[in-house]
């Protein structure tokens, strides 16, 4: 909305009015004004949106009131109003413990997403091949204890001992492969 000068002069000569925000109607907030209720729209500048018990500043231009700003926030949660909020920076920082987006549609550049999942994979493969080695390995120390273990029958008991000694060391051997 275009205002003329004569209008720019008025609304310059009118002071700011205070009020408080007692309710919401779709895109419209209901504000006591010393005792008196009146209906206002928010500003475009205004990007915090008020709520039910919000101190706000108006402003009185050609037969409507505007919300300008809320000047303390009661909530936890801090609403911003517009239809659609662009921000542009070189880096976007949010500190938060938990992060909740709840949309219809999310659009964002994956190449950063794309290089961490491809070097999880990478990584995944090396730990799999490692993975398959150590059951390989592992196989074969238990062949090994499963054919000394065979090799006993028959045996004198010493010479049992000592092809027992050597699938206890074939056991832990196993064991330590699969630990590291």
């Amino acid at each position: 909305m275009a205002l003329s000068q004569n209008q720019i002069a008025v609304s310059y000569s009118k002071s700011f009015i205070a009020g408080e925000v007692i309710g919401v109607y779709q895109e419209h907030w209901r504000v006591l004004i010393a005792n008196e209720f009146v209906t206002a729209n928010l500003a475009a500048s205004c990007l915090v949106a008020p709520q039910k018990g919000s101190p706000v500043l108006l402003a009185y231009v050609e037969g409507q009131y505007y919300i300008l700003a809320v000047l303390t926030h009661p909530a936890k949660t801090l609403k911003l109003a517009a239809e659609k909020i662009e921000l542009a920076s070189q880096a976007l920082l949010i500190h938060n413990k938990a992060t909740e987006i709840k949309t219809n549609h999310l659009r964002f550049d994956v190449r950063r997403l794309v290089s961490l999942a491809k070097r999880a994979y990478a990584e995944f493969g090396q730990f799999w091949q490692k993975s398959h080695a150590m059951q390989v390995e592992t196989k074969q120390y238990q062949l090994k204890t499963e054919f000394l273990h065979e090799s006993t029958k028959g045996l004198s008991y010493r010479e049992a001992a000592v092809l027992s000694e050597k699938a206890k060391i074939n056991s832990v051997q196993a064991d330590k492969v699969l630990l590291n």
